[in-house]
């Protein structure tokens, strides 16, 4: 079983009818039996978002920018999803490295499309 997270930024106050709904952004997926996912954001970044997502750091920051809630809708806490990816560290690695997987600072993250 796995559970997916999303971080909902609010649309800008000066968005028009067309991009004034609030922006989603996968933020990774908890596997069981594996490290958490992250989802990094290197070639391009989501709107609302003005840095590159590469690392633990960089992905904590993205973290502050908005809610967060599982694939299922209910709200999770800053706190509870970095506790759940901090657990998660003792399970297995990914260990599929390569084009779109790569390991930063000892965590798993894919800039490559996964839900």
């Amino acid at each position: 079983m796995s559970t997916n997270y999303y971080l909902r930024i609010p649309a800008c106050p000066n968005a028009c009818e067309h991009c004034g709904r609030k922006q989603e952004i996968h933020l990774g997926q908890n596997a069981g039996g594996w490290r958490f996912l992250h989802r990094a954001y290197r070639e391009y970044q989501p709107v609302g978002v003005d840095f590159p997502v590469v690392d633990r750091a960089s992905w904590l920051r993205l973290l502050t920018l908005g809610d967060i809630y599982d694939e299922y809708g209910d709200h999770v806490t800053r706190e509870d999803l970095i506790a759940r990816t901090e657990a998660a560290q003792e399970r297995r690695p990914r260990g599929d490295y390569g084009t779109y997987n790569f390991l930063a600072n000892g965590y798993d993250f894919s800039d490559g499309d996964f839900c």
